[in-house]
């Protein structure tokens, strides 16, 4: 079976795991796949002190609950969301 695989190439200036999420999520996007078109929603968080494994994936999994809320095919950063 021949499987197809974007090609992503991290630029300097995509330096934010933000960015870098996006340049993947277009390469995912405008790829041709077998089986039509495919997108990808991300939720991102950074860690802070006070983070554990639970609460940076708690906020990470809020992030990419907001990234389908508000229309998927989105990247969302934990600081970007009100209430996590």
């Amino acid at each position: 079976m021949n499987q197809l695989r974007p090609s992503v190439i991290v630029t300097a200036a995509a330096a934010t795991p933000k960015a870098i999420a996006e340049q993947l999520r277009q390469a995912v996007e405008q790829a041709k796949w077998q089986t039509g078109r495919i997108t990808v929603s991300v939720g991102i968080a950074s860690a802070i002190k006070t983070d554990n494994e639970t609460t940076i994936l708690q906020r990470a999994d809020k992030a990419l609950y907001a990234s389908k809320e508000n229309g998927r095919n989105l990247i969302t950063h934990s600081i970007d969301v009100t209430s996590i």
